[in-house]
């Protein structure tokens, strides 16, 4: 996760580090991404990203918690709005899932993020990390 000086900067400016972030892990695959595409697109200095996060894999893993904890939220309120209708409730979640990985970099994010689970050398879900 990053470190407590990401979490002290203004809003905007961790909107911005973001959604590079977002940008380069969508458009590449998470093993051959840039740290410097990433400070680039963000406007920052290389320090600064290290003073924000460990690494590369660190900056994804917050990503995809971000990501995953956006969609359980979704999920919770489309459960609340159907009032627990499982099959109601899973038809909007497939309409919604369907929609938004068509649009913008979500798909390429989701795709890439699969790509490298499957390979045994990097857990994101790992709880000692």
């Amino acid at each position: 996760m990053p470190k407590e000086t990401f979490f002290n900067l203004n809003p905007e400016k961790r909107r911005k580090i973001e959604e590079a972030i977002l940008e380069e892990f969508s458009k590449t695959p998470i093993e051959k991404a840039s740290i410097s595409n990433i400070i680039t697109n963000a406007n920052i200095p290389r320090g600064s990203f290290y003073q924000y996060f460990e690494d590369k894999e660190d900056a994804v893993k917050y990503i995809i918690q971000k990501f995953i904890l956006a969609e359980e939220e979704l999920i919770s309120e489309i459960l609340i709005d159907t009032n627990g209708d499982i099959f109601e409730s899973a038809i909007k979640i497939y309409d919604y899932m369907v929609e938004e990985l068509l649009k913008d970099n979500s798909f390429k994010l989701v795709r890439n993020i699969l790509q490298e689970l499957k390979k045994e050398n990097f857990s994101i879900f790992d709880k000692n990390n």
